[in-house]
């Protein structure tokens, strides 16, 4: 039996070819389109092409989506923390559906995972997402000035979903249909929500500035925004290649925090965005590298000194 090994090289490097730009994004994805420029182009290739050219400058869309439901949700919070209203009954359905292997009839023990001992640090965690939420449509619509890159829409509809579901998935990973929120806030809880916050805002301040950075690098002359791509200098970028990128994990690993590692659903929020950032850094990294012979040997992709 001959196996045609050409052929099926040939199947994989176009089943990769289309794969490729739902991964990519900005220059990344610029870099893949250039080297495939000159390949003819099938009518599956220019659906893929379409389904991955939406302006990068849509990452907005992220945050107001976010933002809006991710209010309601700490509207709904405070409302029923203060017994103001009872839990919705798609709340209660959704909640026993999740829970339904706890067979216990009382509220959760104090060693339970999902169990937040006090409503304060989970109000306190609402918060924060909220200021982070209208941070980053600020830096959207009023700092930041996107290339000409793009965004596929898979990029997108993981965007909007992650910042959608964020403040729901972690009021329906408790029991609500059985969890009294207690107004207990003891030491512990003060201790861990201050050096929550504190990392926090650390955090989101580096975050911001490495924005303004980005956006002083296209603007070389007031409104005439440059396209073209640059060295970032200053601050965090002395030691690594994106500090936007380990700014957001340090903002979701200060959010744990401050609900001391007991919400399964952050967790696990978490963890997606530690695997996509750091996934993320590392292309960029080797494409600055790539780019610029100039570019600085000492400075990593996403940690100091190490990564």
């Amino acid at each position: 039996m001959h196996l045609d090994i050409s052929s099926g090289h040939a199947a994989f490097q176009t089943i990769t070819d289309l794969v490729k730009p739902f991964y990519f994004f900005g220059k990344l994805k610029q870099t893949h389109l250039k080297k495939n420029s000159s390949c003819q182009r099938s009518v599956l290739s220019r659906l893929v092409d379409i389904l991955s050219s939406i302006p990068k400058s849509w990452f907005g869309h992220f945050y107001v989506v976010g933002f809006l439901v991710h209010s309601l949700i700490l509207w709904l919070l405070i409302a029923l923390a203060k017994q103001t209203i009872v839990v919705p009954e798609v709340l209660r359905d959704i909640s026993i559906f999740l829970h339904f292997f706890d067979t216990s009839n009382k509220v959760p023990s104090p060693g339970y995972l999902d169990q937040v001992q006090s409503f304060y640090p989970l109000l306190v965690v609402f918060v924060c997402e909220e200021v982070q939420l209208l941070r980053r449509i600020y830096e959207c619509y009023f700092v930041s000035s996107f290339s000409n890159g793009t965004i596929s829409i898979v990029h997108y509809f993981y965007g909007v979903t992650f910042y959608t579901l964020f403040g729901f998935g972690i009021l329906v990973s408790l029991p609500v249909h059985k969890f009294e929120f207690s107004d207990a806030f003891d030491s512990f809880d003060a201790f861990y929500c201050g050096l929550g916050v504190f990392g926090f805002c650390v955090a989101s301040y580096f975050q911001h500035k490495t924005m303004q950075t980005f956006a002083a690098l296209r603007s070389k002359e007031k409104n005439k925004p440059a396209k073209g791509h640059f060295i970032p200098e200053g601050h965090l970028f002395h030691w690594v290649s994106s500090p936007h990128y380990l700014c957001e994990i340090l903002i979701y690993l200060s959010l744990c925090l401050i609900l001391r590692w007991k919400s399964m659903y952050l967790m696990s929020a978490t963890l997606f965005v530690l695997v996509n950032q750091i996934s993320a850094s590392l292309s960029v990294h080797r494409w600055y590298r790539r780019t610029f012979q100039n570019f600085p040997k000492n400075r990593k992709a996403l940690v100091p000194y190490l990564l």
